[in-house]
């Protein structure tokens, strides 16, 4: 059920900003600014889907699933923007996935977030931009750990979808462009909040202090436009401490290093398309994927 309003929504959504008409906008993605103008909102859909034969474990070594194992997941995001001010943008998202990761499955909304990005500095005769933001994500996801016990240990039987409490971020955006070319990096750090969140297996079930660990992420995107279709060339280092539960870690540091490839075509200034495919290079509790993504932009 909730998967069908949530499509339905992005279909509704999108059906109704294609009857309206961008203001004046760069239609050249190299010449764009960081956040909006002032009065425009910007409609962004992503969808990414991946499968994993093998994934790299705590040791970051490439291991094999075991009987009964798999890694698969698709996720959407469904995110509005608006421009406050020429310096000032605001916006909220809420995710949706469903897939299986080892032997826990099931599908649900993760965490909705709100976020304000403010550019703090432009120079348009060195072409640069910088601004940072600040962001908070909302316990709407399901946070229950349900368990399942398989050749004597214990593993999660239902997919968490979000947090126990909600979630705070701040990054910074830097941007260079320069007549065909652009370069696009971003520093975000995440503060997780500790949560009381239900845990066990079939009947059995009991509180538990739960603390997801901290994140920080570090992104850059180069940009090579032609005409109305731009070439992307990315790359992405992600790390995430343990979690806890009841003050004891759980061993589960998380860490990737992706290179992705993809295309960008402007149809007019109103509304973009784009996809990419990614490599998992490197990690560490993560799976050995080639994550294809959709995305299309609207702005009204």
């Amino acid at each position: 059920m909730k998967k069908t309003i949530f499509f339905w929504g992005i279909f509704f959504l999108f059906s109704f900003c294609l009857l309206a008409r961008a203001e004046e906008y760069p239609l050249q993605e190299v010449s764009r600014p960081m956040v909006l103008p002032q009065g425009m909102f910007e409609l962004r859909g992503w969808f990414s889907y991946f499968e994993a034969q093998k994934y790299f474990d705590d040791s970051s070594s490439v291991s094999s699933f075991e009987e009964g194992q798999d890694w698969r997941m698709f996720r959407a995001l469904l995110e509005l923007g608006y421009g406050v001010r020429d310096w000032w943008e605001v916006g909220g998202s809420l995710p949706y996935q469903v897939g299986k990761e080892f032997y826990a499955e099931g599908e649900n909304l993760g965490d909705a977030e709100a976020y304000s990005w403010f550019r703090v500095y432009s120079s348009t005769s060195q072409n640069l931009q910088l601004g940072i933001g600040l962001g908070v994500s909302f316990p709407t996801g399901d946070s229950e750990r349900e368990m399942t016990l398989e050749n004597g240990d214990y593993y999660l039987k239902k997919l968490p979808t979000g947090h126990p409490l909600s979630d705070f971020w701040a990054g910074v955006n830097f941007w260079w462009s320069k007549e065909k070319y652009a370069l696009r990096t971003q520093l975000k750090y995440r503060y997780c909040q500790e949560g009381e969140i239900n845990k066990g297996i079939e009947a059995i079930e009991e509180k538990v202090k739960f603390k997801p660990g901290d994140s920080w992420r570090v992104s850059a995107e180069f940009f090579r436009q032609f005409s109305r279709w731009v070439l992307i060339l990315s790359g992405e280092y992600f790390s995430q401490a343990s979690d806890y539960e009841d003050g004891e870690s759980l061993d589960n540091v998380r860490s990737y290093l992706r290179l992705g490839i993809g295309g960008e075509y402007q149809i007019g200034l109103e509304l973009d398309l784009f996809f990419k495919v990614y490599a998992n290079v490197s990690g560490r509790n993560q799976p050995v994927a080639y994550p294809l993504v959709f995305g299309i932009e609207n702005r009204f």
